[in-house]
């Protein structure tokens, strides 16, 4: 029976063995618990800024690591000190480290609840594999993705306080105002009769730019309320009526923001396209780089003939490979029909996996999964159920039709038709080439 509740096994539980019910339970992810923020204080903004002012800096990993100054150096210096860490370890393996050593080491002696913090959060930057340990090119590039984090951060301080600039220009002109006013009141000046008497004038205008105001209203409200988007986030723009793909959507990389547009640009082409945050605010945003632990669905097909075990060899296959693979998959959480065609003589189905990564990292997503879509091809092979569509057959007939051959003879017509044209076209050429004689 294909029930997942038949592979519990009861005399086990009588006798007392812990059972494992992640085959019997759907998958479900937990919501996660909303944290309570305090108020901001003035010893937060200070933190705040000696946090940043160390973020700036050329050395802002650590003198030991090397210089940061740009994403090259940054690329030396992580292969420099992984060089370093395989001569320190020195465990007879000359290509990888075991992450777990070089924390023990790192921390060797600290008792202090934050210190054991700061070691979990540093074997979870670099991804290892089953035996735990990390070799040269996942090192690099976990640096290098905390490298991108910083200078992203960095930018979007800078333009965060370019658009606070903005609203603060917009503040003082309200300020402005009011105080003008009340200038006029302090000089015995009605402020209300002079704002009555360009009322017409102030109305007339209002109509004119009315839907302009609305859509710059609306445009406030989604970067200083809503802000679905920060600089660096790949985001895909579509109408909220159209359906999602499930194989992902174009992805926009966010340049700059502020109160009236938005500068993106295409992740497949480079081009940069500018707009208003309006427009955008009746859109469906979707941010990639808040949307983790990518989902993806690899097709594959079986001939009606193939026998159900087979295909469940195929199924434990998959899933081993994805297994082997931590660093990439989380794991296989589908494996499920999507089609039956028996005209066509195949049964699909859908291979769902867990990516380790956000799609903001589309590249290394679309890259594990074109791997694991080459070893299902070549899975079915070894297996001898790859699906082969059947050949459609071909009518051949030498009778002609009476349209047929209708359309031969004005066929042949024409063709005549048109030979007589050139001939005529030929002498006008020949009357034009004869030279006049005196």
């Amino acid at each position: 029976s294909d029930d997942p509740r038949q592979s519990v096994n009861h005399e086990s539980f009588a006798g007392g063995e812990i059972l494992d019910f992640s085959q019997v339970l759907e998958p479900w992810e937990e919501p996660k618990r909303a944290n309570s923020e305090g108020e901001v204080s003035g010893k937060h903004i200070i933190e705040f800024r000696q946090a940043f002012s160390v973020v700036t800096r050329p050395y802002f990993f650590s003198s030991a690591y090397g210089p940061v100054d740009s994403r090259e150096q940054c690329m030396k210096s992580a292969e420099l000190l992984f060089r370093r860490l395989l001569k320190v370890m020195n465990d007879g393996d000359n290509v990888s480290i075991a992450m777990d050593k070089v924390v023990n080491w790192m921390y060797h002696g600290c008792h202090k609840p934050e210190d054991k913090e700061n070691a979990k959060n540093l074997k979870a930057i670099f991804p290892a594999d089953k035996e735990g340990r990390v070799y040269i090119v996942d090192f690099v590039c976990a640096l290098d993705a905390v490298y991108k984090k910083l200078r992203l951060l960095e930018n979007a301080i800078n333009n965060a306080s370019h658009i606070d600039k903005s609203y603060e220009k917009v503040i003082n002109v309200c300020f402005y105002f009011v105080i003008g006013c009340i200038v006029l009141a302090v000089l015995e000046f009605d402020p209300l009769g002079f704002i009555v008497s360009l009322s017409t004038i102030i109305v007339s205008f209002g109509f004119m730019i009315g839907s302009g105001t609305s859509q710059l209203f609306e445009g406030l409200l989604l970067v200083l309320t809503r802000q679905p988007y920060d600089i660096g986030d790949k985001i895909a723009i579509a109408c909220p009526e159209d359906p999602a793909s499930l194989d992902g959507s174009s992805h926009w990389i966010v340049q700059s923001v502020d109160l009236v547009t938005t500068v993106a640009k295409l992740v497949g082409t480079n081009e940069v396209a500018s707009f208003s945050n309006g427009s955008l605010a009746r859109m469906r945003l979707i941010n990639m780089n808040r949307s983790p632990d990518a989902i993806v669905y690899i097709r594959a097909r079986f001939a009606l003939e193939i026998p159900y075990s087979t295909i469940m060899i195929f199924r434990s296959a998959v899933e081993k490979y994805v297994e082997d693979r931590p660093q990439e998959w989380i794991g296989m959480i589908g494996f499920r029909t999507n089609r039956v065609e028996v005209e066509q003589n195949f049964v699909e189905y859908w291979i769902v996996l867990k990516h380790q990564s956000k799609w903001q990292n589309l590249l290394a997503i679309k890259e594990s999964t074109g791997q694991v879509s080459a070893f299902c091809v070549e899975a079915q092979k070894q297996l001898g159920c790859r699906y082969q569509s059947p050949s459609m057959g071909v009518e051949i007939s030498m009778k002609q039709s009476e349209s047929e051959r209708k359309e031969n003879e004005t066929g042949v017509a024409g063709t005549e038709g048109k030979d007589n044209a050139i001939g005529r076209l030929m002498n006008l050429a020949g009357m034009f080439g004869v030279k006049k004689e005196d």
